[in-house]
Formats: C-alpha cells, structure tokens, sequence
C-alpha cells in the first residue's frame, strides 16, 4: 500500500499550474508595466522634440533680435559695406542666451509665441524649460542691418512622472536629457 500511495502522491498536479501563475504573474505585470511607462516616456520626448522645433521655426523667422540691437555681424565693425561677415574678426565668437523670464535683447513677444507654441502642442512644458541662444554664424554681410545667427533652441529639465512603476518600485520622477534643435535665421527682419 505504502508505495501505491507514493505513486499517487508524484502524479497528482492539481493546484501546480495555480502555484506557477502566482510566481509568473508579479513579473509578467512588471514587464508590461515597464514597456508602458517606456513608451510613454518616448512619446513624451518625441513630442516635445516636436514642438521644439515648431518653436525653431519661429524663431529663425521672426524678428528674435529687433534691427538695431546689435551691429551688423554682432559684432562692431570698420569693414567696408558688402564684406562677408564670415571675414570678420569675431562674428563667429559671440552668444546671447534667451528666456522667457530674462530676455537679454530677444524680442519678449517673440519668446511668449515660441513658448505657445510649444505649450499648444507639449503641455508639460514651462517656461522655466525654453532656453533659446542665438550665436555668431559667419553669415550675412556688412551693411544688412543686422546679423544672421545661427538659433538654438532648446527644451531643458523636462520631467516625467512614472504612472505605475513610480508608486510600485518607489521611483521619483525622471528628468530627460535636453532637447535641442539649431537652425540659421531666415530673416530677423520680418514679423
């Protein structure tokens, strides 16, 4: 009897499929929570990168800097009108950095337009994420009024907030890497 019994015991697996499923099932949850937040974390960058360039387009179109605000090249100059600015001495050396909170000599209109924008389309986004620098590029000539940057926009300290896996696994908010799109001014003369 006592080896019958024995027999009976190694070929019962009732409730084995049950004790398989409660080990499995912590994990599967973690796995589509994960590829849920990762995609939601994509899909947030590449909207923001989006935006980030719709506001570039603004900006490389509009007047960011009003004729006037800085010399011909951005930098002063004595060269005879019709020079390239890429021959002069330190038109390729000078930076100014925008925001909406400290516009330097950026047009403010022009900011809050860029941040609208952005907003219309990235609504985490603040003001506190545009940063907009405006470079020397070489471009242009002596004698048009005013330089032709090159424009950088760009999108900093944007963050996001996990749905799932920050309240499970205890996890604070995650900070991307900055977002930036750079592109010579058209005409900063237009509006």
């Amino acid at each position: 009897m006592f080896p019958g019994g024995i027999r009976k015991i190694g070929k019962d697996d009732s409730g084995a499929t049950l004790a398989e499923f409660t080990i499995l099932l912590p994990v599967l949850l973690l796995i589509v929570f994960a590829v849920v937040e990762l995609s939601s974390v994509m899909w947030q960058r590449q909207v923001a990168e989006f935006a980030t360039s719709r506001a570039l387009r603004i900006a490389t179109t509009r007047a960011l800097i009003p004729t006037g605000a800085l010399p011909d090249c951005g930098v002063a100059t004595a060269a005879q009108v019709g020079t390239l600015c890429s021959q002069v001495s330190g038109a390729e050396d000078w930076v100014l950095t925008c925001t909406p909170s400290s516009p330097n000599i950026c047009d403010q209109q022009v900011l809050m337009r860029m941040l609208t924008e952005i907003r219309s389309i990235a609504p985490q986004v603040e003001a506190t994420n545009l940063e907009v620098q405006v470079e020397g590029s070489g471009l242009g000539f002596v004698g048009r009024g005013h330089p032709v940057p090159l424009v950088t926009v760009r999108v900093t300290r944007l963050g996001y907030q996990f749905m799932a896996l920050g309240p499970l696994l205890g996890l604070g908010d995650l900070v991307m890497r900055d977002i930036s799109a750079s592109a010579p001014a058209e005409d900063m003369r237009g509006g």
